[in-house]
């Protein structure tokens, strides 16, 4: 007896989905650029107490393709302000500092979480709005 039959090809329709998912896989890394970049303007914004800058400069994210972070403070004296953790991925990012005393003055004076809270606030409604899309 014959057999009957259709076949649905989704070749083309994966191949536009693929495309589709690899636009919104870059914009979202831009965005996470972006957003780590905001959040170290934020951070190192007032209230964040200064005296020789040493924190201010300190601060800097961190990407994937990161390689370290050299800085000087107001006085001139340079430091090696590289984080120990990296971003495992391109999707990731880290905003931070090495210095010794920065976990105090966030305690006291706040400048690294709200900056943090804001960004963040910020970078969940603009992936809202790119997947609604």
């Amino acid at each position: 007896m014959p057999n009957i039959k259709v076949k649905l090809d989704t070749t083309e329709a994966v191949a536009k989905i693929k495309a589709y998912q690899a636009g919104k896989v870059k914009a979202l890394e831009k965005l996470i650029t972006e957003t780590a970049f905001r959040i170290h303007r934020l951070a190192v914004k007032p209230p964040i107490p200064v005296k020789t800058g040493r924190l201010r400069a300190s601060i800097h994210p961190v990407f994937h393709s990161s390689s370290g972070h050299k800085y000087t403070d107001k006085p001139g004296r340079a430091f090696d302000g590289t984080l120990r953790e990296k971003p495992s991925t391109p999707l990731e990012a880290i905003v931070g500092t090495n210095v010794e005393y920065a976990f105090d003055v966030e305690s006291r004076v706040p400048y690294l979480n709200p900056a943090f809270q804001k960004a963040k606030s910020e970078f969940d409604n603009k992936v809202n709005k790119m997947f609604k899309s």
